[in-house]
């Protein structure tokens, strides 16, 4: 079911490679990347596993902390929606990639979320040493699991 209402929330493309030195990690001008993150849940902390393609391809292990402010209920249940912040960790083969994000966090039904919004990098080592970037991304939570696929573009 996450896969599926991933893939409703977000229409996917390949990312574009102009501006990429393939392999290095280099990048010349604006390129694009799409990281996708997949995990459970435990405390609030969402870990799992990433993978980056486009102006560099990676993989490793996510942490990504969050939470909902200016919940409101959704038809008078236990549901809530509201604005969602916080920051992630990707540590990959090659380097790793801090960011944070915010966005609009909307319940699907008692155990799936939706939350769509924006990110940016605000640290970064290894081969994505100097990266700066910025883009969108959408998170599907279930109970215990989630989903998540950020896309953007990425300078140096």
């Amino acid at each position: 079911m996450l896969v599926a209402l991933l893939a409703v929330a977000l229409t996917l493309g390949t990312p574009a490679m102009s501006g990429v030195n393939h392999g290095s990690g280099s990048v010349t001008a604006g390129a694009l990347i799409a990281i996708t993150v997949k995990g459970r849940d435990v405390a609030g902390d969402a870990r799992g596993t990433f993978a980056l393609i486009g102006a560099a391809s990676d993989a490793g292990t996510s942490y990504v902390v969050g939470n909902t402010t200016s919940a409101q209920r959704v038809l008078g249940q236990r549901l809530y929606k509201g604005t969602s912040r916080g920051f992630g960790e990707l540590d990959g083969k090659k380097g790793d990639l801090s960011f944070s994000w915010s966005g609009s966090h909307v319940p699907v039904n008692a155990s799936t979320s939706v939350t769509t919004g924006t990110w940016r990098i605000t640290g970064s080592s290894g081969r994505y040493k100097a990266w700066k970037g910025d883009g969108t991304f959408v998170w599907v939570g279930g109970i215990g699991t989630h989903e998540a696929r950020f896309e953007g573009l990425v300078t140096r």
